[in-house]
């Protein structure tokens, strides 16, 4: 995969838009011509090393906000608690039982009643809550300033997006992509799923992805 990655990002203008934060998904793939968009698009970064960080002011109550739940669920097997800078991550995916996973999601419903984090608020994903700045932006919003203001510049004709997802967080790309009337949302479902999504095909596997990456960087 990370080579399909790499062909992609040296034939077409790339971008890897995820909710794991910059230094987690740089360090995890070390291609250096690669776009990153971290913690939900909450942090674009370029290859030349410019970036972008939208609602920095929220940072310390997110911070508050990492204490006080990975204090609090400590005792709760299978949690993982992320901090993502811009966002934080309660993954429930390893949690044994209903009535441990309820117990972690009050952990994290009285974290944000809390006063101190009062402008945060919590997004379901895969299996994990996102807890974020209550702010206009997600990963739809990064496609577009990416899209018009880091890849167009330099660019004489409109380009085509195409956008390849499988979270519910990628929703709000292919929404965006909708909104643009122009370009693909892929959203990656397996055949024994059925959410609705308002990407415009679909791919049934990570191996497609692989595949379809592959052909693409060969066109």
């Amino acid at each position: 995969m990370m080579k399909a990655v790499d062909a992609v990002g040296r034939k077409f203008k790339t971008a890897i838009v995820t909710g794991r934060s910059i230094k987690t998904i740089s360090d995890f793939v070390k291609l250096p011509h690669i776009y990153f968009a971290g913690s939900h698009g909450f942090d674009i970064r370029t290859p030349d090393g410019s970036s972008k960080q939208v609602a920095a002011d929220f940072l310390p109550c997110l911070k508050t906000f990492y204490d006080m739940v990975s204090d609090q669920s400590r005792s709760i097997a299978g949690c993982l608690v992320e901090d993502n800078k811009f966002s934080i991550s309660v993954h429930y995916r390893n949690v044994p039982d209903e009535d441990s996973k309820k117990k972690l999601e009050t952990i994290v419903d009285n974290a944000l009643a809390d006063s101190r984090h009062k402008n945060l608020v919590k997004r379901n994903g895969k299996m994990v809550w996102e807890i974020r700045p209550n702010f206009e932006w997600h990963k739809g919003s990064a496609l577009r300033y990416i899209l018009k203001e880091v890849f167009q510049p330099a660019e004489e004709a409109p380009l085509f997006p195409l956008y390849v997802g499988d979270d519910i967080t990628d929703e709000d790309a292919f929404t965006e992509i909708r909104k643009l009337n122009y370009g693909i949302g892929v959203f990656v479902r397996p055949d024994d799923q059925h959410r609705a999504t308002n990407a415009q095909y679909t791919l049934r596997s990570p191996d497609e992805v692989l595949s379809f990456l592959s052909r693409l960087s060969r066109l």
